[in-house]
């Protein structure tokens, strides 16, 4: 598990992290990343799971956009990953996984601890990894949301994961 979460963060951190890249395409860059952590984890035992959710902002932050991901290959503990641009520099946003979808809402999946706040760059950027003790039902819908603050939890950018 380990391995595989340190080689989806090392993935992000190559596709196109570097904060002087203004024109960073984040489906683009993110995917192949993705695509380097599936092709390195087929190399193992090979039971593991992607999902994706594409971020969007909502009202008066639509600018946001991101990618969220969990990898998934033990049923307990998965890992959590988002990145996201075009926020406010300086800004402090909790980011969870939470069961069920951006319209429906729903709990946190895991304890809230285990996601490390994004801290919004100069550039408008961030991207963090979680790793989360909790059980994910394959078969069930999550989200991935981003909050105003931590004494805000308004939801200001959500994306629905979906199976890779």
């Amino acid at each position: 598990m380990k391995n595989l979460a340190f080689l989806l963060l090392a993935a992000t951190s190559l596709a196109g992290c570097d904060d002087d890249d203004d024109n960073f395409d984040v489906d683009d860059d993110v995917d192949e990343g993705i695509e380097d952590v599936v092709d390195e984890a087929n190399d193992g035992d090979g039971n593991f799971v992607v999902f994706t959710a594409t971020i969007t902002g909502v009202d008066t932050y639509a600018a946001i956009s991101g990618v969220g991901r969990v990898l998934l290959d033990v049923p307990s503990m998965f890992t959590a990953e988002i990145d996201i641009r075009n926020d406010t520099p300086g800004a402090v946003r909790p980011w969870h996984v939470h069961f069920g979808t951006c319209a429906s809402g729903g709990d946190i999946v895991g304890p809230p601890a285990s996601y490390r706040p994004l801290t919004i760059s100069a550039n408008g950027t961030d991207a963090v990894g979680a790793q989360v003790t909790a059980p994910f039902d394959l078969a069930a819908p999550y989200h991935v949301n981003v909050h105003v603050s931590p004494t805000d939890m308004t939801v200001i950018a959500c994306g629905d994961l979906r199976l890779l």
